[in-house]
């Protein structure tokens, strides 16, 4: 993060031309230096940052996708399956159904 420049000469004079003492300028100003401005950001800092989240966003909207795409195929497989299973009792079931009927 880079920090805003500040012209503590030129601010002085503002004071002292706006009808404070040079000595009441000096403390307002070693005031504001003083101050823990590390935490602030730029415009450009928050772009980059906003770039980067669209960019990782935009990342896990193709991985959403990718995996809803897989998970909507294994379900269709899974509904075959079953169809295949539920085929095949069927004809098991006939099947005993008859040899019962011919051992009688």
């Amino acid at each position: 993060m880079t920090t805003p420049r500040f012209d503590t000469h030129e601010a002085i004079s503002n004071f002292v031309q706006g009808g404070f003492t040079p000595e009441q300028a000096e403390a307002i100003i070693k005031f504001e230096k003083a101050k823990d401005e590390s935490g602030l950001v730029t415009k450009s800092d928050l772009a980059q940052v906003e770039y980067k989240l669209e960019k990782k966003i935009t990342k896990l909207e193709h991985k959403t996708e990718n995996g809803l795409a897989a998970l909507r195929q294994e379900i269709a497989d899974t509904k075959i399956w079953i169809l295949k299973v539920m085929f095949g009792q069927a004809a098991l079931i006939v099947g005993l159904l008859k040899i019962l009927e011919q051992s009688k």
